[in-house]
């Protein structure tokens, strides 16, 4: 596992939340990891991805201390609920500070060989075997556009609405996360990353850079994460920039 942030070249606040938290329990493992992308244009976008990181990770320190263990259906069901009732306080915020927060999130909960994905916004998970596979959907007014016909991948890639959402958590009206169930299959790997991370490598960057056999060791990975920030900067990305790597064996 491996995790970086970056506030990037042009932002005076990093407004992205990253987590990662693994545990052993009874001969079970737990993991979660997370990144978030606070909204920039909204006054308190650090607020909201802050409040959801700390929550994720209270939520997975209270399950890890249960006598029990849960399967991951039960698990995810919990989370859910958990970031329903934040999301309705993250509104409530909103009301008595007359404001607007709100941030992307993308998670990764794992039981043993199991695990579920929550996802709102446009951060992407992607899994990466013998290929790159999108797991999560792009919440944004251009994914719409592409899945309806009416705009071009490529379009898509330069359109100046492309990170405008159709949803986030908190300051959207709309709140219908995606959330699935996966298996973690041995010699996968799994990246979450905010869009200002992916704007400036390929899906072929992804894949080779990040494939199961390039992840030899936890510095190895921190190595390869924190040299793709310096590489995205260097292209011109001025957001925030943040991945989390995860490696099943």
């Amino acid at each position: 596992m491996s995790a970086a942030t970056n506030v990037g070249s042009a932002r005076p606040t990093n407004q992205d939340g990253v987590i990662v938290q693994y545990a052993v329990k009874e001969s079970h493992t737990f993991l979660l990891a997370a990144v978030c992308d606070g909204m920039g244009g909204l006054e308190d976008g650090e607020v909201a991805s802050a409040t959801v990181t700390l929550a994720l990770k209270q939520w997975f320190d209270r399950k890890c201390a249960e006598e029990s263990v849960r399967d991951i259906h039960s698990l995810m069901n919990d989370l859910a609920d958990t970031l329903g009732t934040l999301n309705e306080h993250l509104k409530e915020y909103e009301v008595q500070r007359r404001t607007l927060i709100g941030t992307t999130l993308s998670c990764l909960l794992a039981l043993d060989d199991a695990c579920g994905i929550f996802h709102i916004g446009d951060s992407r998970i992607y899994r990466i075997d013998t290929a790159l596979c999108q797991l999560t959907t792009d919440h944004t007014v251009v994914a719409r556009a592409v899945a309806e016909g009416t705009m071009t991948m490529e379009e898509a890639a330069v359109s100046a609405d492309r990170s405008k959402l159709t949803q986030c958590f908190g300051a959207s009206k709309r709140y219908e996360p995606e959330i699935f169930f996966d298996s973690v299959k041995p010699n996968t790997t799994f990246l979450i990353c905010s869009d200002g991370f992916r704007h400036r490598l390929t899906e072929q960057e992804l894949q080779m850079r990040f494939s199961p056999s390039a992840l030899q060791g936890e510095q190895r990975m921190q190595f390869l994460c924190d040299q793709a920030i310096q590489d995205v900067m260097r292209r011109g990305e001025k957001d925030n920039i943040s991945v989390v790597l995860v490696k099943a064996d």
